[in-house]
């Protein structure tokens, strides 16, 4: 194999590496979230045909907007409840101090890493990845939970069983999205903020 064709595949994986944060970010939530309204609302989709070429584009653009929408909830609602809860317990991670509030602390540690040109690009990919990894696993939590109280008669999803493990599925997920944001947290400050982790 030549060099050229080794630099050339490091190239594109290297670049599918940078952006794959911005996937989770942005387009598979829309894209989940359409997928479980199909599944459990097969009625809503009954008009459309799936296989045309404007029918995919609309429901990219759906995907995009609804994925955006629901990233944004779950960073700036869940995200910071959990990360807000660490700090008022004390946890080790961004905005940890016992002087001044949340808000001062917070952006206090956000200055300091965004001006701390010593971490390496890789660990900050690392962190960001971990993040949009968080916010996958609240979504899959959130959207089994509403599979599980909202679903069409008939569906896959209807049933009592099928509703009893959605709902286990849910709470699972729930509960392993807020240790691994707690993890991230910690993950955080050892890898962007050193004196911050004791």
């Amino acid at each position: 194999m030549s060099r050229d064709s080794e630099d050339q595949k490091k190239g594109i994986i290297g670049e599918i590496a940078e952006n794959l944060g911005a996937l989770f970010r942005h387009l598979l939530p829309g894209g989940l979230i359409l997928g479980v309204a199909r599944i459990t609302h097969p009625s809503w989709f009954a008009c459309f045909d799936s296989s045309s070429w404007p029918f995919l584009a609309v429901m990219g653009v759906i995907a995009i907007a609804v994925g955006n929408a629901w990233f944004s909830v779950n960073r700036y609602v869940i995200h910071q409840l959990v990360d807000y809860l660490c700090w008022l317990r004390q946890l080790q991670g961004p905005a940890k101090g016992n002087q001044g509030g949340y808000l001062d602390h917070l952006a206090k540690y956000v200055r300091e890493v965004l001006l701390n040109r010593n971490v390496p690009e890789r660990a900050r990919q690392h962190v960001a990845f971990r993040a949009s990894s968080v916010l996958l696993i609240y979504t899959l939590s959130e959207l089994s939970l509403l599979a599980a109280l909202w679903s069409e008669g008939g569906t896959l999803t209807s049933g009592c069983r099928s509703r009893i493990l959605l709902l286990v599925g849910a709470a699972v997920l729930l509960l392993a999205g807020v240790l691994q944001n707690i993890i991230t947290r910690r993950i955080d400050a050892a890898v962007l903020h050193e004196n911050l982790v004791q």
